[in-house]
């Protein structure tokens, strides 16, 4: 697999970034996935982060299935 990631410090608390990602697995497999992930991390501090972001699946064989996902997630530093 791989994947790309860009991401720019807006302004000094706001950071969006974007990611494309794809697995592929031995032979025609059910599991090969694209995926496309876009977030913001915010910064209210130098200890604190808020990320926010959302991840979108694209099956490249099979069915389509129901997994994408939406995260919250604040880190403190200490």
């Amino acid at each position: 697999g791989w994947y790309v990631q860009a991401a720019y410090l807006v302004v000094p608390t706001v950071e969006p970034t974007v990611r494309f990602s794809q697995m592929e697995f031995p032979g025609a497999s059910a599991r090969d996935v694209g995926e496309i992930s876009l977030g913001v991390s915010i910064y209210p501090s130098d200890l604190g982060a808020l990320r926010l972001f959302g991840r979108f699946n694209k099956e490249r064989t099979g069915p389509e299935v129901a997994n994408n996902q939406f995260i919250a997630q604040f880190t403190v530093g200490f």
